[in-house]
């Protein structure tokens, strides 16, 4: 492992002291995402789950379908969310879990970028601009889309795990937890949404261009760690998604079946 650096003091200094570029970011996402608050309302689907949030959530509607999809982990965070709701005037309680996801996506995605030596400000606006893409902030209001800024935040926090055990001085066994536990939140990220769990992807492309740019002689021992643990849980995922999948297609077609019959 590599020994840490005097960069690496100096991001624990700017870190441990909420750098100033963090928090301005922070306030400017809050202001991108305040409208999404100031009225009372439910976009497309949220009537579907608003109107089934009485059942639990393994007998709600979209429970079988979210599993089939393979999102077990989706659907559990999509159904709190709506059972904290309450009416819909208190759908602002919802999307306040949602942002706070989404401000968890941006401070993480900062330290990452702080750690492989960007500067302050441009790792600040950086991790910004990631996190006012439109996709990431129509999930605020679209309850329905929320468990998305979660899949991206496991994913993005995999990838800073997998970086700290690379950069610092651990033990052999720190450095294989941190790396398994790497591996569970990748797994945590499929299970919520796939497509999502691709953002470590991301991540790992810019560790590798700024890393390249650097002429770091580390870069190609990184790259096989970062890339085998995003291996290692897709695997295990896609075996569990077959399980999963299977086992909810094989319970949603037998009432299909009966009333075929009847």
């Amino acid at each position: 492992m590599s020994q840490p650096t005097i960069a690496d003091a100096e991001f624990k200094w700017a870190y441990s002291n909420l750098s100033p570029w963090l928090l301005l970011s922070l306030c400017l996402l809050a202001a991108v995402v305040y409208p999404a608050f100031t009225h009372e309302y439910l976009f497309h689907d949220d009537w579907i789950h608003y109107s089934n949030k009485a059942a639990s959530c393994s007998n709600s509607r979209s429970h079988t379908w979210f599993g089939t999809l393979g999102r077990p982990l989706g659907h559990e965070i999509l159904c709190r969310q709506f059972k904290i709701t309450g009416g819909i005037s208190y759908a602002y309680i919802a999307r306040g879990i949602t942002f706070l996801g989404l401000a968890g996506l941006l401070v993480v995605t900062y330290t990452f970028l702080r750690r492989e030596h960007l500067p302050d400000n441009l790792s600040s606006f950086l991790a910004l601009g990631i996190a006012v893409l439109p996709g990431f902030t129509i999930s605020v209001s679209w309850l329905g889309a929320g468990f998305i800024v979660f899949a991206l935040l496991f994913s993005a926090s995999s990838v800073l795990l997998c970086q700290h055990a690379l950069m610092q001085k651990n033990t052999k066994r720190k450095f294989y937890g941190l790396l398994l536990t790497a591996v569970a939140l990748e797994i945590a990220s499929d299970l919520t949404y796939q497509t999502g769990a691709m953002f470590s992807l991301v991540l790992i492309a810019i560790l590798y261009a700024i890393r390249l740019n650097n002429r770091e002689q580390s870069i190609l021992r990184d790259l096989l760690v970062l890339i085998g643990v995003f291996f290692v849980a897709n695997l295990v995922y896609f075996i569990g998604f077959k399980i999963i999948s299977g086992a909810d297609l094989a319970r949603e077609s037998k009432p299909r079946e009966r009333s075929i019959i009847s």
